[in-house]
Protein backbone atom coordinates (compact mmCIF):
# COMPACT_ATOMS: atom_id res chain seq x y z
CA UNK A 1 0.00 0.00 0.00
CA UNK A 2 1.31 3.43 -0.86
CA UNK A 3 1.19 6.68 1.08
CA UNK A 4 -2.09 8.57 0.89
CA UNK A 5 -3.02 11.96 2.31
CA UNK A 6 -6.49 12.48 3.74
CA UNK A 7 -7.63 15.99 2.92
CA UNK A 8 -11.27 15.57 3.89
CA UNK A 9 -13.53 13.34 5.95
CA UNK A 10 -14.68 11.24 2.99
CA UNK A 11 -11.12 10.36 1.94
CA UNK A 12 -10.25 9.58 5.59
CA UNK A 13 -13.16 7.14 5.86
CA UNK A 14 -12.39 5.60 2.47
CA UNK A 15 -8.73 5.18 3.41
CA UNK A 16 -9.62 3.63 6.76
CA UNK A 17 -11.93 1.10 5.09
CA UNK A 18 -9.13 0.22 2.66
CA UNK A 19 -6.68 -0.25 5.54
CA UNK A 20 -9.19 -2.48 7.34
CA UNK A 21 -9.53 -4.63 4.21
CA UNK A 22 -5.74 -5.06 3.90
CA UNK A 23 -4.73 -5.27 7.56
CA UNK A 24 -3.52 -8.58 8.89
CA UNK A 25 -3.19 -8.24 12.68
CA UNK A 26 -3.49 -4.88 14.38
CA UNK A 27 -5.07 -1.60 13.33
CA UNK A 28 -4.38 1.47 15.46
CA UNK A 29 -6.60 4.52 14.91
CA UNK A 30 -6.34 7.97 16.44
CA UNK A 31 -9.52 10.00 16.25
CA UNK A 32 -10.67 13.06 18.13
CA UNK A 33 -14.19 11.85 18.85
CA UNK A 34 -15.15 9.14 16.30
CA UNK A 35 -17.26 11.64 14.35
CA UNK A 36 -14.85 11.81 11.39
CA UNK A 37 -14.49 8.03 11.46
CA UNK A 38 -18.28 7.75 11.18
CA UNK A 39 -18.45 4.54 13.23
CA UNK A 40 -22.24 4.65 13.28
CA UNK A 41 -22.53 4.12 9.53
CA UNK A 42 -23.34 0.58 8.35
CA UNK A 43 -20.39 0.63 5.92
CA UNK A 44 -17.86 1.43 8.67
CA UNK A 45 -19.43 -1.04 11.11
CA UNK A 46 -19.26 -3.77 8.46
CA UNK A 47 -15.61 -2.95 7.71
CA UNK A 48 -14.68 -3.00 11.40
CA UNK A 49 -16.53 -6.25 12.06
CA UNK A 50 -15.08 -7.91 8.94
CA UNK A 51 -11.55 -7.06 10.12
CA UNK A 52 -12.18 -8.34 13.65
CA UNK A 53 -13.99 -11.48 12.47
CA UNK A 54 -11.41 -12.36 9.80
CA UNK A 55 -8.98 -13.79 12.36
CA UNK A 56 -9.27 -14.31 16.14
CA UNK A 57 -5.82 -12.72 16.55
CA UNK A 58 -6.84 -9.44 14.87
CA UNK A 59 -6.93 -6.40 17.14
CA UNK A 60 -8.42 -2.94 16.75
CA UNK A 61 -7.02 -0.19 18.97
CA UNK A 62 -8.65 3.23 19.01
CA UNK A 63 -7.17 6.22 20.82
CA UNK A 64 -9.59 9.07 21.48
CA UNK A 65 -8.64 12.62 22.32
CA UNK A 66 -10.39 14.17 25.25
CA UNK A 67 -10.36 17.94 24.92
CA UNK A 68 -8.63 19.52 27.87
CA UNK A 69 -7.25 16.21 29.09
CA UNK A 70 -4.89 13.37 28.25
CA UNK A 71 -5.49 10.68 25.65
CA UNK A 72 -7.13 7.46 26.70
CA UNK A 73 -6.61 4.25 24.73
CA UNK A 74 -9.56 1.94 24.15
CA UNK A 75 -8.66 -1.58 23.09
Amino acid sequence: MSYARFDDEASYRSGLRQVLELAERTVCVFDRNLVEMNVESPAMQNALLAFIDRDPMNRLQIALQRLGGPLRAIT
